[in-house]
């Protein structure tokens, strides 16, 4: 049986708080932001904080709806768009298997 991969943090990218705003900024020679400086929302900086050890996808979701109100489909799909936008982005990448 296949198991659901487990998503980390790249390491490409630094969350920092400047002036009480989160800001994502690239460290990596190859994040392909370049030198683009990210403002993620709130629900953003919460699942980059989600990351920071390796997650499933659903392990995410569950950690959200704990921490947010709100209809579970909704919540579910930002989940995956976030975790689909962050490989994209190569914020995450697939956790290595221990």
């Amino acid at each position: 049986m296949m198991s659901e991969p487990r998503y980390q943090l790249s390491g490409q990218y630094l969350l920092r708080d400047i002036a009480g705003e989160a800001v994502i900024i690239p460290i990596g020679e190859n994040a392909p932001a370049g030198n683009a400086i990210l403002e993620p929302n709130d629900t953003a900086a919460f699942l980059w904080h989600a990351f920071e050890q390796p997650r499933t996808a659903e392990q995410a979701v569950q950690l959200a709806l704990n921490e947010y109100e709100g209809d579970e489909a909704m919540i579910r799909a930002q989940v995956c768009g976030f975790v689909q936008a962050a490989l994209g982005c190569q914020i995450l990448k697939e956790a290595d298997e221990v």
